[in-house]
């Protein structure tokens, strides 16, 4: 590595960027104002200019000290001429990078500064004669030292510094960088520059050392700071961010290189940008993140897909960041090609939607004759069994906020947000043909939720109440559970459906084990369905879980009919229920509906006596019709 040499008129900051240079690269730093005699200190701090006589020595003592240091040094000096800094660059290669900023910047900076010989009055003739070179690496010193630094290291150190990089530090994209630190894991960070971002990466480095991070807001920068093959998380929004981020940072990057979307991204788009990106020999990786922001700073469960050829290394970092289940194993896995990672992720965030609103529904059942205190004293009971989970242990939390003007629930709007991720898994189910009615039921009373002026306006008030003693209470903890169980027999069909279409190579127990910690799923029927999983891919068709699902079916009867006796809407655990009924009907009524396509449409149907040849039949017309 060649010398660094950072130079700008006094003030500028490139002492303080030097020195953190130095410890980045862990080279030695020098102050050329240290190697001023005596002589010339003295006629500085008396206001007095240096001529080029009395530089001459102090020229000569600098190349000195930069030809023996030809292996890395970095020299910050003041404001230099050409003419001294063809001196100092005869018969050796140095790195210049120029400091430079407004006046009144760096007039206000001299002005609080102490402890230093140089007199303020002669920044004016720094700048007057100042010669800027047209050569180097040209920086705004105004911005924070630490990015300064991390500019310059990734500039001088042509073979990269760190071992992986993320881009987006917002609330996950920030707790995942910390964790990686903590890890021990060398890392570069970017965040876009802007007015409402300009202090996030400033902020960010503020308690972080640059021996274990690099900051930047400059895409370029950023990416040379990276070892090939580079390896960079994206921690933006899904869509258009996603694909602005990858048009910007393409050209930068070379072959062999990997891009991971950790964001909510469609599993198609990602399909899409993995092909895209294949033409340029680079790797486009989709990786789910669970846990939210405790789980990515702590350890979350991780779901990715895409390349399988870069899998490996991908996996070696983020195994270190994952989160530990109870064997001792990272929840980490690569699912597949292509989208898979992010499909995972999506029915994950689906059965999500299904397990709260199934805890909102059996809410809404005991609000009615129950306080919170009663209400957060069962589920917690619940949460120290079977059914614990993490939801179960949040609602528990939830329910016993009370600030003492009140419980913060009682002040929420009752209308329920979503990002796309539970509508898109409800699409997918629809599309492969399988019956997600939970997650899909979920997605609906979200919906519903939103016509809060329609549903104000026609509300009826609740008259026959439930009566809850212990043994109702049991009933409704046997329903809970029976939902729940349901919730997992679907969301594990719709993943080993989309495996067979897509030929992913997903191993549904190796999904349940990753999503028994660090993501908002986990549970103890997670750890269950594990070892279930290992045994058959198909759920429902497991003895012991259908015997157990037969056991609740009255429970969860009674619960469907307390729910109209008290005109509380379960859309969730009545789905659950008219599903186990339509799944144990030998005769269904689709008979009927293949019927009546026939009549109006003759798209013909299967016969019984006959299952392998389609016909039509003409319908004997009446009435009219």
């Amino acid at each position: 590595m060649h010398p660094i040499v950072i130079m700008g008129v006094s003030g500028c900051g490139k002492t303080t960027v030097g020195q953190l240079v130095s410890r980045i690269l862990s080279i030695p730093f020098f102050d050329a104002d240290d190697f001023h005699p005596e002589a010339n200190k003295q006629k500085m701090a008396s206001g007095t200019p240096l001529n080029d006589q009395d530089r001459a020595p102090w020229l000569e003592d600098l190349s000195d000290l930069l030809a023996k240091n030809k292996g890395g040094m970095v020299l910050a000096c003041s404001a230099l001429k050409e003419d001294y800094r063809q001196i100092l660059s005869a018969g050796i290669t140095l790195n210049w990078i120029i400091l430079h900023t407004e006046f009144e910047v760096i007039a206000e900076r001299l002005n609080i500064r102490q402890d230093h010989f140089f007199d303020p009055s002669l920044l004016q003739s720094q700048f007057d004669t100042l010669e800027s070179p047209d050569y180097g690496l040209q920086l705004d010193a105004s911005q924070d030292p630490k990015i300064l630094a991390s500019q310059v290291a990734a500039a001088c150190n042509h073979m990269g510094i760190s071992d992986f990089g993320l881009i987006g530090l917002g609330v996950m994209g920030s707790n995942l960088a910390l964790n990686l630190i903590d890890q021990g894991i060398q890392l570069s960070v970017y965040n876009r520059f802007s007015t409402d971002e300009a202090m996030v990466v400033p902020n960010f480095l503020k308690d972080q050392s640059l021996s274990q991070v690099l900051g930047f807001n400059q895409l370029e920068s950023f990416v040379r700071s990276l070892r090939t093959p580079r390896k960079i998380l994206i921690m933006v929004p899904a869509g258009k961010a996603i694909d602005s981020v990858l048009e910007a940072i393409t050209p930068l990057l070379q072959p062999g290189d990997a891009l991971i979307d950790g964001g909510n991204a469609h599993y198609k788009e990602t399909s899409r940008r993995a092909q895209l990106m294949q033409g340029k020999s680079i790797a486009w990786m989709g990786c789910g993140v669970s846990g939210g922001r405790e789980g990515a700073r702590k350890g979350p469960s991780l779901m990715l897909g895409g390349d399988a050829g870069s899998a490996p290394g991908i996996l070696k970092i983020l195994a270190q960041i994952a989160a530990i289940d109870k064997a001792g194993a990272p929840c980490i896995s690569f699912l597949g090609e292509g989208g898979a990672g992010h499909f995972v992720k999506m029915v994950h965030n689906g059965m999500e939607y299904a397990e709260m609103q199934l805890l909102a529904e059996v809410f809404d059942l005991l609000r009615p004759s129950l306080s919170y205190v009663e209400i957060e004293a069962l589920f917690t009971k619940w949460n120290s069994g079977d059914s614990q989970s993490y939801l179960l242990g949040i609602t528990s939390d939830i329910l016993r906020t009370n600030s003492g003007n009140g419980y913060e629930l009682d002040r929420i709007v009752d209308v329920a947000g979503s990002k796309g991720t539970g509508t898109w898994s409800a699409a997918a189910a629809l599309e492969l043909g399988i019956p997600a009615t939970l997650l899909s039921s979920a997605v609906y009373a979200r919906a519903i939720s939103t016509f809060q002026d329609s549903r104000r306006s026609a509300e009826v008030s609740k008259q026959d109440l439930v009566k809850w003693d212990e043994e109702t209470l049991e009933q409704l903890h046997s329903a809970y559970s029976f939902v729940r169980l349901i919730n997992h027999i679907q969301g594990f069909q719709l993943i080993n459906e989309a495996c067979e279409q897509f030929q992913w190579t997903a191993d549904l127990s190796e999904i349940a084990r990753i999503w028994t910690e660090g993501c908002i799923i986990k549970s103890k029927l997670m750890e269950a369905c594990q070892g279930w999983l290992a045994e058959t891919s198909e759920l429902v068709s497991n003895p012991r879980i259908r015997q157990e699902l037969s056991n609740w079916e009255p429970d969860v009867a009674q619960c469907c009919q307390w729910g109209l006796q008290q005109r509380t809407p379960l859309s969730v655990i009545n789905g659950a229920f008219n599903w186990w009924l339509a799944m144990n009907q030998a005769d269904s009524p689709a008979k009927l509906i293949q019927a009546q396509r026939d009549y109006f449409g003759q798209h013909g149907y299967f016969r019984t006596d006959d299952p392998q040849r389609k016909v039509s039949f003409k319908w004997e017309r009446t009435n009219g019709h």
